[in-house]
């Protein structure tokens, strides 16, 4: 899987060398996430973010974009003994996800971006009260929406802010906690991302 990860982005960066009017480069930053769902409503878990991309410019404001990278999602919820809370949970989730972004440029400074993104599990992690929960019981696919915006620093440096929120269910099964989601029913990761863009050219 890690191979053809590494010959997809490989295609991608040749791609961008060879055509006038794709771009390309790599980012890099970090993830704030939540499980709807758990019970718990706070973007607590920390994550890192990073990987690269290429565009294609389509008119004098429009781009597309695509994107593989990797992403840490979850959730987290820290005991608070002050106010008699002894409960914790952790849910600790990695995906390799490629997103498909079409971006308008708003100014000579900022751009926004919209598009859905497919994401595939890599690793998975669950304890509730320190005892690990081994079901694994997490779907292997995931499909997502993106929305986000751009700010130019430099001509090459990009920051970058966007939220990443699952359209379907990231679990098997059911669980308690469930909550509505379009036309699903169940737990969804939805994720804050704070980055930066390179510019290859």
């Amino acid at each position: 899987m890690k191979k053809l990860y590494f010959l997809l982005i490989s295609l991608l960066f040749a791609f961008t060398i060879h055509a006038q009017k794709f771009n390309g480069g790599v980012m890099a930053g970090l993830s704030a996430s939540q499980v709807a769902g758990d019970n718990d409503s706070d973007y607590n878990k920390a994550g890192l973010f990073g990987g690269g991309f290429v565009n294609l410019e389509i008119g004098p404001r429009s781009l597309l974009q695509l994107e593989l990278e990797f992403i840490q999602k979850g959730s987290r919820h820290n005991p608070n003994y002050e106010e008699d809370d002894f409960k914790s949970l952790l849910i600790r989730l990695a995906y390799a996800e490629m997103p498909l972004l079409y971006q308008y440029i708003v100014s000579d400074k900022f751009k926004i971006e919209a598009g859905p993104s497919l994401a595939v599990l890599i690793d998975s992690y669950e304890e509730y009260n320190e005892v690990p929960d081994y079901r694994k019981d997490f779907c292997l696919l995931n499909l997502c929406i993106n929305a986000g915006v751009y700010y130019e620093l430099t001509d090459k440096l990009l920051l970058n802010f966007r939220t990443n929120n699952s359209l379907i269910n990231i679990r098997n099964k059911e669980v308690t906690g469930n909550v509505p989601r379009f036309i699903d029913h169940g737990q969804y990761n939805d994720v804050l991302t704070f980055s930066v863009f390179y510019l290859f050219k």
